[in-house]
This record gives structure tokens, sequence and C-alpha cells, in this order.
């Protein structure tokens, strides 16, 4: 039934990882992209399509979305709703073969606009309200410190994701892995997203294909701040985020220690396993390793 399949969705949306982005000009390597280990693939209509392109593209990922179900989630990424083509964009891929949009540029009125024109296509398509979910990416430092000041977004808008690139041309920061501008960014849409009881956000594409160190710093910082996701631009950029983002052995081990040694002993509060204290923060951060420790979500059977 549609509720569930929507509610289906916001959970994929909230729990991948690894989001491969394949441009949407390109059907030619939409069968490599969904076959290529990302937990999810997003198809772009936005930075790497020509607006020239743009019409032919939607109907490439139009037919993809129409055809057999995809062996990973499949997201489109639409273009901002100030560029007048946000409306076109969502017309011409909505539908029960799609498992969700991301939208650039997010700010507090491109969030409500865009979910007032989604939810008119969900209508006119007989989706359930609500079913398609968003993945919002902050660019602009307006957008961050607006976003900040909010007490809650639509309800669709399950995860951000933050854009390196387009903020640190609005800010001039320098983007390079370790800079503690874009840290300080990365952090505050962390610290928003918990506010907001959304999902751990999607870190930034690394653009420099050939740099895996690079890349691996990059990742390692994001894990380090709280990020549970990040966008890539190349299947060889995969395994690396994989690896910096999910727990490692030695921590699940660890995890699955704590939850053994509470349930085992039966006491309330804290206690002592192998001389270290075990609070209430121990036991959430074992449980937080455990529920991402080797996921990798799935589109249903």
């Amino acid at each position: 039934m549609e509720p569930e399949l929507g509610a289906s969705r916001h959970d994929r949306l909230r729990r991948v990882q690894s989001l491969l982005f394949v441009p949407g000009d390109r059907p030619d390597r939409f069968g490599k992209a969904l076959a290529a280990g990302a937990d999810a693939v997003v198809i772009d209509l936005e930075d790497a399509v020509r607006p020239a392109d743009r019409p032919a593209a939607r109907g490439h990922i139009a037919d993809l979305l129409r055809s057999h179900p995809a062996p990973v989630p499949v997201l489109v990424r639409v273009n901002d709703i100030r560029t007048g083509e946000l409306s076109a964009d969502v017309e011409s891929v909505i539908g029960a073969g799609l498992d969700g949009l991301v939208v650039p540029k997010l700010d507090p009125d491109c969030a409500a606009a865009t979910d007032e024109l989604i939810g008119e296509a969900e209508q006119a398509r007989g989706l359930a309200p609500g079913s398609i979910p968003v993945l919002g990416i902050v660019e602009t430092a307006a957008g961050l410190l607006r976003l900040a000041a909010l007490p809650r977004l639509p309800a669709r808008i399950v995860r951000l994701a933050f854009g390196a690139g387009d903020f640190s041309a609005d800010t001039g920061a320098v983007w390079l892995p370790g800079n503690p501008a874009l840290l300080a960014a990365k952090s505050m849409i962390v610290w928003i997203s918990t506010a907001l009881d959304l999902a751990p956000p999607v870190d930034t594409a690394f653009p420099w294909v050939n740099d895996p160190d690079g890349l691996r710093a990059e990742a390692d910082d994001a894990a380090a701040v709280g990020y549970l996701g990040k966008f890539c631009i190349h299947p060889a950029q995969i395994e690396s985020v994989h690896a910096a983002l999910r727990p490692s052995d030695d921590q699940v081990r660890r995890a699955e220690a704590v939850i053994e040694a509470l349930s085992g002993s039966g006491a309330a509060g804290a206690q002592l396993m192998n001389g270290q204290l075990i609070d209430e923060a121990v036991v959430k951060w074992a449980r937080r390793m455990l529920a991402i420790g080797g996921h990798r979500p799935q589109r249903p059977d």
C-alpha cells in the first residue's frame, strides 16, 4: 500500500551512506551506476546537465523510473526552485519508482515552497501526501544560519547535506580537507539535524577523483563530526566512503559487549565494564554503532 511504501522511502533515505551521482543526460551510465555498489544512486538534473539538455534528461530518468525496480534506491537531484525549472523536474520524475528528491541550495523559503510543489505533484499522481522524501543540501551561509533558527522543517525533509563547492564560493573558504571554516559549517549542520530530529547528514562530494588520500581525509573529518553519509562522483570513491563512515569491527564488538553487559546485569544506572564507566551516553553510542554497522539499505523485493 502507498503509505507503507512512503514510510519505506523515508527510512531508506535516512540510512543510506554512499550516494553516487550520475548525470541525467547520460542514460548509458545509469546501469553501471546502479551496479557500482553504492547505497543509493542520485541522478542529476542540476549541475551535471546543461539547461538545454534537461528536457531530454527528464525523459531518460522517467523511462528508468517506469522500468523494473532498481536494485538500490534511486534519487533525483532537481533544480533549485528559484531557477524556474523545479516544476518541470518534479512533474517528470515523480511516481512510484522514485525513492526521493535531492534539493539544492536549501533555505527556509525554498523548503516551504518546494514542499508545496511536491505535494501538488503527489496529489496529481495519486500518491499519499508526503510520500516522497527530500534530502536538502545546505550550500550558502545565509541558508545555514536561517535553517539554524527554525523550530522545524516540512516533514518530508528527512535529512540534510553539505555542499562544499557552492559554500566555499559563497564564503571564500578554501575547499581543503581539515579547513576549520568548512568543519565548523559541517558541524553546524550536524547540530541542526540533531535539533530538528533529522537523520545524520550527508557530506559533500569530493571532486578530485585521482586523490584517494584526500577523499579519505575528508570522509574521516565528516565522520568525526557526526556525518553518516557522503556523496560520490565516481564508483572508485565508494569503498573509501564506506570504510570511513561505517564502524570498524572493533567498534562493533565493543558496542555488542556494552549492550550484552547492560542486558545481563539487570541493574539500572551507570556501571563498570572492564574498568570503564558505562552510562547512558555510552549505551546510546553503542546502539548507534550497531544500528549503522554493516547496514546497506535495499529496495524491497
